[in-house]
This record gives structure tokens, C-alpha cells and sequence, in this order.
């Protein structure tokens, strides 16, 4: 009799004790399993945000190098990226410099990351190198004074013209003959294009003793193919139609660098872009010969100024043409 009441009190510990062995086992693999999603999401959080934000560098040197070769004296003034997983998107604002002054012109989306740059997705063409960006602007209209088209960026500015010396233009943009009908408190951009393609030593007259500032230089970087191109459009337009948009003209900011640093630092541009366009653009300029800021023609120039100070350029027979850009409050 006692023996059975001692194996049955055995058998209620040991049931007890197998229990509580579950609840114990249970309770550590709860706080193993915790403990390990805590580390493994603190990791993988750690190493994504440090790669999303290489990425993301990585994104913004992209954009600011083909906004410096895509916009004249234009730069990048405000970046904001979001990061999310393996990669994000934000917002960059292009700027304009307009003497000492900062002028907003366009804001681009721009998207960053490892499925977007995926290379198994690239090898089988369905993802194409980021960031994309466009430069549709804003509405094109035709001036009512002279008929020649009107290109305005996002923000409602101007995009200048450019004509190139060696290509025959059945019209030529002549806006420093309207400058009279803007109030001297007004800093005026204009693109002046040359009657012929100048050395950098050929222009010392031209910058003398001028009021007005010259802030970049527009340079002959053309492949035969762009200028076979510009030539068939030349000949086929009507006598407003046909010049070179502000997008399509390489050059280099002197204002405040100096032209040989400016140069260096285009041609490295060029060659290392990711673009095979400027890819292009730098062989043809190195079969050219235009190895260092000496040797390269200039085709033109930005200037700014107010009214008075820009109105010494009327009359002056190097001038072919002139485009206004961005015309902004002085103060």
C-alpha cells in the first residue's frame, strides 16, 4: 500500500517536474529568439542604413555631376534623401548662380538603391542605370515681338540660346536690344554667343574695362555627329527655329574659379561620366587637340549684369547673338 501511494506522488513530481522543464525550455527559447531578433534587426539596420547611405552619396554624385554638364553656372543647392530598405529617394533643387545671388530653377526626384541597380535585373534589361533625369522645363511659347520660341524651366525661367559660330543660322537671337524695357534693379543673365571661335587669350579685350561679369565660358565640345546634326536642323528651320538649347552647351564656370581649374575639372567630368554621350564628347575634344584651357575654342559666353552695365555689349562685332536667362531682383 505504501509503495503504491510513494510511486504515485513519484509520478505526480516527475509530471510536475517534466512542466516545469517545458516552461523553462519554452521561456528560454522565447528569450534566445527575442535576444537574436533583437541583434539580428540591429544589424541589419545598422548595415542598411551604412549601405543606403553610400548609396545614397554615391546617388548625389551622380546628379551633381550632370548638373554641372547639363546646366550652365548650375549647381546643386539642397539634397534630402529618405532611406528605406537597401536603398530610398529624395528631392535636389538645381540653383542657378547669378553673381553673388542663388536662384532656384528646378526641383528633380531622385531615387537611389540596390534593386534599382540590380545586375541581374540589368543583364536581363529590365533595370536601367539610376537616377533618371529629365529636363522638360516648363511651357514653350513664341516671343510676340520677335517670334523666336521661349523655353522656361520649372520655375518659370528662361533657358538661354546658343549659336555656334560655324553653322550658317537663317536668324539670330538679338535680346540685348530690348533691354531697355527692364528697370535697372534687375540682374539680367544672357548667353552671348561669338562671331567665330576664340582662344582664351583672344578675349582679353573683351573682358577689359567691362562693368559686366563674365561667369562661363561655352566651349567647342561637339562630336561630328552633333555638328552634322545642328547643321541638317539649321538648314531646314524657318528663320526663328533652329539654335542650341542652354542643355546642350558644355562649358566651364569661371566666376569664381579660375579657367584652367574649371577646364581640368570638365574634361575629367567628361571622361569618367557615366554617360557614353559625354563619353563621346571627350574623345572627339581630345582628337581634336583641346588638351589643356589654352588650345580649347570658345564659342561663347554668360554674362550678367544690370541694364546699364550690360548695355556696353550692344554693337560689339564679336557678338553674333544674345539670349536672356534668368533676369532676378538685384537685392
Amino acid at each position: 500500500m505504501n509503495d503504491n501511494l510513494d510511486q504515485l506522488f513519484d509520478e505526480k513530481k516527475l509530471n510536475k517536474a517534466i512542466k516545469m522543464g517545458k516552461i523553462k525550455s519554452t521561456i528560454r527559447t522565447a528569450i534566445i529568439s527575442l535576444v537574436v531578433t533583437i541583434i539580428v534587426i540591429t544589424l541589419g539596420s545598422y548595415f542598411n542604413t551604412k549601405l543606403s547611405l553610400k548609396m545614397s552619396e554615391q546617388s548625389f554624385k551622380d546628379n551633381e555631376e550632370f548638373v554641372k554638364l547639363s546646366v550652365p553656372n548650375g549647381f546643386i543647392s539642397q539634397s534630402i534623401d529618405n532611406i528605406g530598405f537597401l536603398g530610398g529617394k529624395g528631392t535636389y533643387k538645381v540653383s542657378k548662380a547669378i553673381g553673388y545671388k542663388s536662384v532656384v530653377i528646378r526641383e528633380i526626384p531622385s531615387m537611389f538603391g540596390y534593386s534599382l541597380n540590380n545586375p541581374v535585373l540589368k543583364f536581363l534589361g529590365y533595370s536601367p542605370n539610376f537616377p533618371l533625369t529629365r529636363y522638360s522645363g516648363g511651357p514653350t511659347i513664341n516671343e510676340p515681338q520677335d517670334g523666336w520660341p521661349v523655353n522656361y524651366s520649372e520655375n518659370g525661367y528662361r533657358r538661354m540660346m546658343f549659336f555656334h559660330p560655324e553653322i550658317n543660322y537663317k536668324g539670330y537671337k538679338d535680346d540685348l536690344s530690348n533691354l531697355d524695357k527692364f528697370s535697372d534693379d534687375k540682374l539680367i543673365e544672357v548667353a552671348i554667343s561669338f562671331d567665330k571661335p576664340y582662344k582664351h587669350y583672344e578675349l582679353i579685350s573683351f573682358l577689359n574695362n567691362s562693368k559686366f561679369n563674365i561667369s562661363w565660358y561655352w566651349l567647342d565640345a561637339f562630336t561630328n555627329e552633333d555638328m552634322k546634326t545642328s547643321k541638317q536642323e539649321a538648314d531646314l528651320s524657318s528663320s526663328n527655329g533652329a539654335y542650341i538649347d542652354e542643355h546642350n552647351a558644355l562649358g566651364v564656370n569661371v566666376k569664381p574659379q579660375h579657367f584652367e581649374t574649371g577646364y581640368t575639372d570638365l574634361l575629367k567630368l567628361l571622361k569618367n561620366s557615366k554617360l557614353e554621350k559625354y563619353n563621346l564628347i571627350y574623345n572627339a575634344m581630345m582628337a581634336k587637340g583641346y588638351k589643356d584651357y589654352n588650345s580649347v575654342p570658345i564659342l561663347g559666353v554668360i554674362v550678367y549684369g544690370t541694364k546699364s552695365e550690360l548695355k556696353v555689349l550692344i554693337g560689339n562685332p564679336a557678338i553674333k547673338a544674345s539670349s536672356f536667362g534668368v533676369i532676378t531682383s538685384k537685392y
